[in-house]
């Protein structure tokens, strides 16, 4: 969470709230649910059209869907002129009508507005019958049937009359569909080829699924065509972690070929080809202490150290320069440190090269001391970026000395960027030019570009970003 000035409006508040909003987390980088309701419910009252803005940009240039459904659940409440227009920026699926819906139930409880029911009703008759069978189920709390019942949108023809019939009645079908498909005939070679040649699977259909069709024996060069394929990328507005994560289960099952792993690094790549760049030399410095060897959930086999690495990976694939730091605590005759002076590889690759040091603690004055006392490049660092769980268990109150010290002989204009995977919203350091985010998602690094500048000039470009189409 960003170390919010006298001079910060609560527009900027709100803006670096939203966008470092974790979906399905009550608390996220320091700023609770009940903080985002206050700021965006008195943005509405008081400026209504950046609100507009600001829901159009969480989810269609960031992919942020249950903040920016609760952003329209508020304008819907408190600006019912733009509620419309919300409505159509943050419903980019059916079921995303359902989460907004659900979201203003949850929130304001009922009877529902005159104008967010319009709205609703107005974008649901927008989606055609494939993508309302497939999202049925809705979201949240409300489905597709409690959505017609309770928006009745108005069909603009006897077969939409139909189909929302259907719909209301729950007697929707299930569509054309992998998961129909294998579980009436089975998981086969000949299923999965008769599936991709019927041009009916989706982008996260076919990266999801790329393990049991290269067990089954399928023929994937179509698949790894489209995934491949910058624009498919681009349209999927998939984030470069489900393409990473897709990469860890083929290579940890032996299923990684060579054109695959070319494929999906084409993936990775061109995920992040629009983000802003992160200009100058940058140190990111990535934590593999005994804390970040743990699992990031129970049923996951990715630990937290390896999300480290891909952070890592992601940042150092968006520097002008940069410098990756893999550090725990020095132990016997290790330095506790490994240095990399460049990417090894593509962001996939790089990512997957988190090491396991003997160190079992944290000394985040590694970074420090290597930086100021090793680093042989005249060219100071212009940031440092710390990936960690911030359980800091050497020297803690020593390190914004180092920070100071960094600045005094290096580069007074020395940013820290720490990142709290974890969430504890707690951290070493303080102070100007620091911003600290408790948590993490794909836009992390998007963000770092907008912070330098100041949230003002973040909050400037969201101001600018066209919601013509919406209104």
């Amino acid at each position: 969470m960003t170390e919010y000035s006298e001079k910060t409006t609560y527009r900027d508040e709100l803006v670096n709230a939203v966008l470092t909003f974790m979906a399905g987390e009550h608390r996220q980088n320091g700023v609770n649910e009940e903080r985002i309701l206050q700021l965006a419910e008195q943005l509405a009252s008081e400026d209504p059209a950046f609100l507009l803005r600001l829901t159009a940009y969480a989810r269609r240039e960031c992919a942020l869907r249950s903040v920016s459904h609760l952003l329209a659940a508020v304008t819907g409440r408190h600006a019912p002129a733009y509620a419309m227009a919300a409505v159509r920026a943050a419903a980019r699926r059916p079921d995303d009508l359902c989460g907004i819906l659900s979201d203003y139930k949850r929130i304001y409880g009922k009877p529902f507005p005159n104008a967010l029911r319009k709205g609703l009703a107005e974008t649901f008759c927008s989606f055609d019958a494939d993508n309302l069978a497939r999202y049925r189920g809705g979201r949240g709390s409300v489905t597709l049937r409690d959505l017609v019942r309770i928006c009745h949108p108005a069909p603009e023809n006897e077969v939409q009359e139909k189909l929302f019939r259907r719909i209301a009645r729950g007697e929707l079908a299930a569509p054309y569909s992998w998961q129909t498909e294998l579980s009436a005939r089975g998981n086969t070679r000949e299923v999965w080829d008769e599936l991709i040649r019927s041009g009916k699977l989706g982008y996260f259909d076919m990266l999801r699924n790329l393990r049991s069709m290269i067990r089954t024996g399928a023929n994937i060069g179509p698949v790894l065509a489209v995934l491949a394929d910058p624009s498919q990328v681009k349209e999927a507005g998939l984030f470069p972690y489900r393409i990473y994560s897709a990469y860890c289960t083929l290579k940890q099952e032996g299923y990684l070929t060579a054109e695959t792993e070319e494929a999906l690094e084409k993936a990775a790549a061109a995920s992040v080809a629009e983000w802003p760049k992160i200009l100058g030399r940058t140190l990111i410095a990535v934590d593999v202490s005994g804390s970040m060897r743990e699992k990031v959930s129970p049923r996951s086999s990715v630990t937290w150290a390896d999300l480290a690495g891909f952070c890592a990976s992601t940042a150092g694939f968006l520097c002008e320069r940069s410098t990756i730091f893999r550090f725990s605590s020095a132990k016997d005759s290790h330095p506790g440190y490994v240095v990399y002076e460049r990417m090894n590889g593509g962001l996939l690759e790089t990512a997957d090269g988190t090491v396991a040091l003997p160190g079992a603690l944290t000394d985040m004055h590694l970074p420090f001391r290597w930086a100021l006392e090793e680093d042989r490049d005249p060219v100071p660092f212009d940031r440092m970026i710390f990936l960690s769980d911030n359980q800091c268990n050497v020297g803690k109150l020593s390190l914004h000395e180092d920070m100071e010290k960094y600045r005094r002989e290096k580069n007074p204009e020395l940013w820290i960027h720490a990142v709290d995977l974890q969430g504890r919203g707690a951290g070493p350091f303080r102070g100007e030019r620091f911003d600290l985010l408790a948590g993490w998602n794909s836009s992390l690094f998007r963000l770092i570009p907008m912070v330098e500048q100041g949230l003002g000039a973040f909050t400037d470009q969201i101001a600018s970003y066209p919601v013509e189409q919406f209104l």
